[in-house]
């Protein structure tokens, strides 16, 4: 019996999952540390006052608690499921990557954290979220890289987050990330990408600052509310899909910045405007377009301060097209050059 015993516990070191808490009666914990190769779970009247600790990253845990965490959450790149919001108070901390599936739920953060970032700490190893929301209720920078997969999003609540060119926010196949009330800083390089064309990028009243040439090569944008591009970089749309302008939206490029429509085949409709409700208002900035074309059939399309356009088509047909069924605005202070071959009707 003594020999089976040990035997059993060489291959199945952790047959016992670890429940933490009760549906019924509240209780406070100390730190946890959840073992491995078992479906561990947080129930409902669970404060955890001094966070938790997977053993490693073939541990998985479900929370369903509905208290706030507060301490070191620690994921050692295991899975953690979310059968209820996960509240973070203001000294929880985030210090290692691994998978939250969000069930179609939210991670909050504290409203009283100051500036910070997320994670807690910088982390070189992705965090993978699946259908999560994330709020963040103040500034916050980016600290490590996010893959995004099914339907996710990033809710700003009107505040900063800053980007990192080394800890890149990617869009995976079939997946769409929506970006929400955010002043996006740092936009640039590979900060934000789509690993496919069947990847969704969703900017809703979003200001992004182009801090460096921003090339978007893989999937699609829509453009939803106020979407304000600002700095002194290009903004280089060469992804072969339509990106839209959708209804009721603005899209203003403001001063310095150079919107570059680059499509490597022949392909006219990188861009467009769902109807007149549909704005792209150019003020002071630049627009590019390649040898293929652009052509927009609908929408409103306005001019202001003094814009630059620029085709390398050979011929109209391949050109720049504003049908005279797009709403054409010229501002009294616009000053508008013009070079290749571009056709207003």
């Amino acid at each position: 019996m003594r020999i089976f015993f040990t035997i059993l516990m060489l291959f199945f070191p952790n047959a016992s999952p670890l429940t933490v808490g009760s549906d019924t009666t509240p209780s406070r914990q100390a730190a946890i540390t959840f073992p491995t190769g078992t479906t561990n779970e947080l129930l409902g009247f669970t404060a955890l006052d001094a966070g938790f600790t997977f053993a490693d990253a073939n541990t998985s845990c479900t929370y369903n608690a509905f208290f706030p965490t507060s301490g070191i959450v620690n994921l050692k790149n295991g899975k953690f499921y979310l059968a209820n919001d996960f509240l973070i108070n203001s000294d929880c901390s985030i210090v290692s990557a691994g998978t939250i599936f969000g069930n179609m739920g939210a991670l909050l953060v504290s409203p009283l954290i100051t500036a910070t970032t997320f994670p807690s700490v910088s982390i070189t190893s992705p965090l993978k979220i699946y259908d999560l929301t994330i709020y963040f209720p103040n500034d916050t920078t980016i600290a490590a890289p996010l893959y995004i997969n099914g339907s996710c999003a990033l809710i700003g609540s009107g505040n900063t987050i800053t980007l990192n060119k080394n800890k890149p926010i990617i869009v995976q196949r079939n997946s769409q990330l929506l970006l929400q009330n955010i002043s996006l800083v740092g936009l640039g390089l590979n900060t934000i990408a789509c690993t496919n064309d069947s990847s969704v990028i969703v900017l809703k009243n979003v200001i992004a600052s182009l801090d460096y040439d921003y090339n978007f090569s893989r999937g699609t944008l829509m453009f939803q509310h106020d979407v304000v591009l600002r700095g002194t970089n290009k903004f280089i749309y060469s992804a072969t899909t339509t990106s839209t302008i959708d209804f009721n939206t603005l899209v203003f490029c403001d001063y310095g910045v150079t919107l570059s429509v680059y499509q490597q085949r022949n392909f006219k409709t990188p861009l467009y405007l769902a109807d007149a409700s549909s704005n792209l208002y150019l003020n002071g900035c630049s627009l590019i377009i390649s040898k293929t074309g652009l052509e927009l059939s609908q929408g409103t399309v306005c001019f202001d301060n003094k814009v630059t356009i620029s085709c390398e088509a050979r011929n109209a047909t391949s050109g720049l097209t504003i049908k005279n069924s797009t709403n054409t605005h010229v501002r009294s202070k616009a000053y508008v050059n013009m070079y290749g071959n571009i056709v207003i009707e």
